[in-house]
């Protein structure tokens, strides 16, 4: 739906062929709450939430293969704390922790 012309509320995004591609909400036109993405095989492609826009809290990322890629929080848009990298045998490959600018 839209509101002052600009999107709000729940919305679904589909592939060309179909399949689910993303899922979430919007707050006058801004991305808000929790979203997920799906690449167009399928599988999942990353998810975690917004503030009007910002990306906000948790995060995951996945590969292709849907085996896990990344995983982390942010604040206000930027990575905070510990965020762990794996290769897509789902070994962990890195740990690096990110300092909030507060």
């Amino acid at each position: 739906q839209f509101k002052d012309g600009q999107r709000h509320g729940k919305w679904t995004f589909y592939y060309k062929k179909g399949g689910l591609k993303a899922v979430g909400d919007y707050i006058d036109g801004a991305l808000d709450g929790y979203w997920e993405w799906w690449r167009d095989n399928g599988q999942p492609l990353q998810a975690g939430s917004f503030d009007r826009g910002q990306q906000a809290g948790p995060w995951k990322r996945w590969y292709e293969n849907g085996q896990l890629w990344d995983e982390g929080a942010y604040a206000d848009g930027k990575k905070v704390g510990e965020w762990r990298v794996y290769d897509k045998n789902g070994e962990l490959i890195q740990s690096k922790v990110y300092k909030s600018k507060t």
